[in-house]
C-alpha cells in the first residue's frame, strides 16, 4: 500500500514533525511519500489513500484548490479527511449552520461578497472590538482587529476584499488575551490531547508565526463532552480534527473547527502520533475497499 501525504510548495518534504509519519507508517509496511497538492506532476492514482495534512496555502487560491479536489473526485482518488468534508470545512460559513443547530459560537456576522461593504449596524452590536477575516482563511490571513468605532475604516480598507469574498466579523473575545484559545484534537473521532495557545503581549494572534505559544493543556470533562456534540454534527470519517475555542463564563465558545489540514500539535504529545498512524490503518481496512 502506498499513501500520499499532501503539503505545499514552501514544505515540499513535510514539516519536520510530519516526516516523522513515514517512519512508522514503513514500520506498518506502508510507503508513505510527501506529495505537493499543486504540482501537476503527480500522478495521485498510484496513490491508495491520500492524507491531506498541510496544504497551508490553498486559502490564497481558493479556486485553484477546488479544482485540486475536483480532480481527485474525478479519478476516484481516497482521501482523508473525505473530499465533501473538506470542501464543506473550507469556508467558514459552515459557522452559521452549526449556530442554527444550537451550537454556541462566538457571535459572528456572516456577510456575503459585496460591492458596498456596510459595518454601520456594528454599532448597535454592543461589541466594543471585532476581528474581520474571509470566510476562506488561515493563520489570520486578512485578517485584522479592529474598535467599533473604527468600522468605516474598515470599510474602505476591506471593500476590495469583500467584492472577491465572503467575509466573517466576530466579536473579540477578550478571554483569548486573558487566558488563551483552546484547541482540542479528536483522531479518528476519539478525544486525543488538548493545547492552549496565548498570543503574545499586546497582539490577539495565537499563531506561532506571530509569536505565539503552545502548550499543554489538560480539557476539563465537560469541555470534551461539548467538543464531542460539535464534532457530532458532521457526518462519515473523520480522521484528524482540531476544534478551537474559547472559555467565556464556563461556557465554551466555537471559534472554528479545523477539518482540512489543521496543525495537531504532535510535539507536544509524541504518542499521538502513533495513535493517528494506527486511525489511519484502521480507516483504510474498509475506506480504501469502497
Amino acid at each position: 500500500m502506498k499513501i500520499g501525504l499532501v503539503t505545499y510548495r514552501e514544505l515540499p518534504q513535510l514539516t519536520a514533525s510530519e516526516r516523522l509519519f513515514i517512519p512508522l507508517f514503513a514500520e506498518r509496511k506502508i510507503k508513505a511519500e510527501p506529495l505537493v497538492w499543486s504540482d501537476p506532476a503527480v500522478t495521485w492514482q498510484d496513490y491508495s489513500l491520500v492524507l491531506i495534512r498541510s496544504a497551508w496555502d490553498s486559502h490564497i487560491d481558493p479556486r485553484a484548490f477546488a479544482r485540486w479536489l475536483d480532480h481527485l473526485a474525478e479519478l476516484g482518488v481516497k482521501t482523508l479527511n473525505p473530499i465533501g468534508l473538506v470542501r464543506q470545512n473550507q469556508h467558514k460559513f459552515y459557522l452559521c449552520d452549526l449556530e442554527r443547530n444550537g451550537i454556541r459560537i462566538i457571535p459572528t456576522r456572516f456577510l456575503d461578497r459585496t460591492d458596498r461593504l456596510d459595518l454601520a449596524a456594528l454599532k448597535n452590536s454592543g461589541w466594543t472590538k471585532a476581528v474581520i477575516k474571509p470566510a476562506i482563511s488561515a493563520n489570520s490571513y486578512l485578517t485584522e482587529l479592529f474598535d467599533i468605532d473604527d468600522y468605516k475604516r474598515i470599510e474602505q480598507k476591506y471593500q476590495g476584499i469583500a467584492r472577491e469574498r465572503e467575509l466573517l466579523v466576530q466579536e473579540f473575545m477578550p478571554e483569548i488575551q486573558r487566558f488563551g484559545e483552546i484547541s482540542l484534537i479528536f483522531i479518528n473521532r476519539r478525544y486525543s490531547h488538548a493545547i492552549l495557545k496565548n498570543a503574545r503581549q499586546k497582539d490577539f494572534r495565537v499563531q506561532a508565526e506571530y509569536g505565539g505559544q503552545a502548550r499543554y493543556f489538560r480539557a476539563g470533562k465537560a469541555v470534551i463532552e461539548t467538543v464531542k456534540k460539535i464534532l457530532d454534527q458532521f457526518g462519515g470519517d473523520i480522521l484528524y480534527a482540531r476544534v478551537d475555542g474559547v472559555v467565556r463564563d464556563r461556557e465554551f465558545y466555537l471559534m472554528e473547527i479545523e477539518l482540512t489540514d489543521p496543525e495537531l500539535y504532535f510535539d507536544h504529545y509524541p504518542d499521538a502520533r502513533v495513535r493517528f498512524v494506527e486511525a489511519t490503518m484502521e480507516l483504510s481496512r474498509s475506506y480504501v475497499a469502497r
